[in-house]
């Protein structure tokens, strides 16, 4: 049986495997980021588009038995769902003054009205939905968005990368037939430069940042990772996109040397759904999240 991202009272484990710094009670997490380029990944035909290779790591902190340095951690690999790219606060306030004007016009019967303002509305959207994002304007750290959690699976022992997605959902309007391929693509990008740090190597080595000093994280990742044992997590576009990743007729995707034992789609859209998922274990879907099918390998 492959062992199982459980779920369950607010804790995550993988049963039935050696113990890792989740028993000996890590007091800290630390926190790490890394940023490759806005547009550093291109998922490649079909796909149009492409997006940055960013994120943000949470990992066991602590000296000794209490840290990175004892033994080897499972890793986990989390993607966002759609959302906005850009935290553009004058287009977001143009944008719901937009609709509310156009909604008056449609009521008013006002179309000369209601096109002005579509338009207004279609323009401030493109500035929400860009990227990169216009000169001046941050983007929305899609990266961050499951810290909280992060923190507590690297509490545990695992060390956890949040991938941005802006690129891909700044593109992915009409590509639903190849977007879940892509964001698939993205996830096996990020776990093949984490293979290769683990080897001591690749373009991460160096680049993995502290937040607070920008100087290269003193964590030591390079021979303190287990690829055999991954686990990936996704809602929505992401989790359709971590569905994917775990298809059966996907495996030969995955960088070599690394294993997804768990996956967990959090009301995983579509269409991977005409792809199988008989060999990685999941924890599925809306309103059972706790609930594990077991498959054997």
């Amino acid at each position: 049986m492959t062992p199982a991202l459980a779920v369950s009272g607010g804790s995550v484990a993988v049963p039935g495997t050696p113990p890792t710094s989740a028993e000996a009670g890590s007091p800290s997490v630390g926190r790490a980021a890394y940023d490759l380029g806005d547009l550093a990944f291109a998922p490649g035909a079909p796909y149009e588009g492409k997006s940055e290779i960013a994120a943000v790591v949470h990992y066991p902190d602590g000296p000794g038995e209490k840290g990175l340095a004892r033994g080897r951690h499972p890793l986990i690999v989390m993607q966002h769902g759609q959302w906005p790219t850009c935290a553009d606060r004058a287009a977001q306030n143009a944008l719901v003054k937009a609709r509310k004007a156009l909604a008056l016009a449609e009521k008013a019967g006002d179309e000369a009205e209601a096109a002005r303002q579509q338009a207004v509305t279609d323009k401030m959207s493109e500035r929400l939905w860009a990227w990169p994002c216009r000169a001046g304007i941050p983007p929305l750290p899609s990266s961050a968005g499951y810290d909280y959690l992060a923190e507590n699976l690297a509490r545990q022992g695992f060390v956890v990368v949040s991938m941005g997605a802006n690129g891909i959902n700044a593109t992915s309007g009409g590509q639903a037939d190849s977007v879940y391929q892509a964001r698939a693509a993205l996830i096996n990008k990020h776990l093949d430069l984490w293979r290769q740090l683990d080897a001591g190597k690749g373009p991460l080595m160096g680049k993995v940042k502290d937040p607070q000093t920008g100087r290269a994280s003193d964590a030591p990742f390079t021979g303190h990772l287990d690829l055999q044992r991954v686990g990936t997590l996704g809602h929505s576009m992401g989790g359709g996109g971590v569905m994917q990743q775990v298809s059966d007729k996907r495996h030969g995707d995955w960088p070599a040397g690394v294993k997804v034992k768990a996956a967990v789609g959090l009301a995983p859209t579509a269409t991977w759904e005409n792809e199988p998922v008989t060999k990685v274990r999941w924890p599925c879907c809306e309103g059972r999240a706790t609930r594990s099918t077991p498959v054997s390998t």
